[in-house]
């Protein structure tokens, strides 16, 4: 069974609507650190070279980002 096409735009579309909601609630630099990790695949030195933050800073703010978003966006802890 094929699923249908309009509906997995629709709820993909829904998808991108609930992270950039959930982005929205992360302080700036923690919300720029998850995009430039985790959809321009920039390294965490990378980010922290760009943003002017220790390495270690970096890191921090992205493991609590990613729990911050999975809560937002109803995941489970496992």
């Amino acid at each position: 069974m094929v699923a249908d096409p309009v509906q997995t735009s629709s709820e993909q579309w829904q998808m991108r609507k609930d992270l950039v909601h959930c982005l929205e609630t992360l302080p700036a630099e923690q919300a720029r650190a998850v995009v430039q990790v985790y959809l321009h695949g920039l390294s965490y030195q990378e980010v922290a070279d760009i943003l002017g933050s220790p390495l270690n800073t970096v890191r921090t703010w992205l493991r609590r980002s990613l729990l911050k978003l999975r809560e937002c966006l109803g995941g489970e802890d496992d």
